[in-house]
């Protein structure tokens, strides 16, 4: 029975290991600590699998602009969140993003942003690139769009621009 507790405790340690992620204001009901961590590291092995987690502190805010808070965050006007830099996230919770996403999508796409910057540092990596890998880890893309960057890939092609 010890070794068994022994294990389930190394097994959930990743989960519990990043220095620490806060989630602060208006936090969407599907949204938790727990579960965000648990994409962090999923994350982290996908896009960085060699590499060790940073385990820097990371917060996540979640405002209302309809409440009367400010919003000193610079965001463009078709995204539904941000990455700032490699330690804040931040999320309006009454903005119509430009793309039907749920908060759990979003979070997920900023955390995909996090994860290149903290897993790849002082590597200059390409917008397009960064927004390619967001939106396919998000869950964003359809299955029709899949294969045609999988097609893209597998045939060294260049997709056309429409797509």
């Amino acid at each position: 029975m010890e070794f068994l507790k022994t294990c389930l405790a190394i097994c959930l340690l990743p989960v519990f290991c990043l220095g620490q992620i806060t989630l602060e204001g208006q936090v969407p009901a599907e949204i938790n600590a727990r579960a965000v961590t648990s994409e962090y590291y999923r994350i982290y092995r996908t896009v960085a699998p060699r590499q060790t987690p940073d385990k820097t502190p990371l917060k996540i805010i979640y405002y209302s602009k309809a409440h009367g808070n400010s919003n000193p965050f610079s965001l463009p006007e078709w995204g539904g969140g941000g990455a700032i830099g490699r330690d804040l996230i931040v999320i309006p919770i009454d903005f119509k993003p430009f793309l039907e996403q749920s908060f759990p999508q979003i979070t997920v796409h900023e955390l995909v942003h996090i994860v290149l910057s903290r897993g790849y540092p002082g590597l200059i990596i390409p917008r397009w690139f960064h927004e390619g890998v967001a939106m396919t880890l998000a869950g964003e893309l359809s299955f029709q769009e899949n294969v045609g960057v999988s097609k893209a890939i597998f045939t060294g092609s260049l997709m056309p621009f429409a797509s």
